[in-house]
């Protein structure tokens, strides 16, 4: 168990740093906070509530990432749980969705659907 938590964590942590190093670093000084921070804000979506909270200690140094949690942290058994449209709204607007796999989102199936080229890290 120890040992899959790791590998996760490290390859959560290479994928989060290789998207923030891959983007351009060009310095506007007429606006800060403009629009153009918000396009080149990477927006990270969580499956649930640990999935966020292990999410929120890989990237809460890092700039211009944007960390949602898409169920509400009360969120009993995910293997009940059903997509609203704000969730499929809110995986329309994100760039990675982090999942914990293992047959824990059933509903999964659903979202590749809809949005099949979602970038997702389990």
């Amino acid at each position: 168990m120890k040992i899959k938590f790791k590998k996760i964590l490290i390859i959560l942590t290479l994928v989060i740093l290789s998207i923030t190093g891959c983007s351009s670093n060009t310095n506007d000084n007429n606006k800060s906070g403009s629009s153009k921070d918000k396009e080149d804000s990477i927006k990270v979506v969580t499956s649930f509530y640990p999935m966020y909270l292990l999410a929120s200690n890989v990237v809460k140094d890092i700039d211009n990432v944007e960390l949602i949690n898409m169920t509400n942290s009360a969120t009993g058994c995910l293997h009940d749980y059903s997509l609203t449209t704000d969730n499929i709204k809110l995986l329309e607007d994100c760039d990675v969705f982090i999942i914990n796999g293992a047959g824990m989102e059933s509903f999964l199936d659903k979202v590749l659907e809809q949005k099949p080229d979602l970038k997702i890290i389990d």
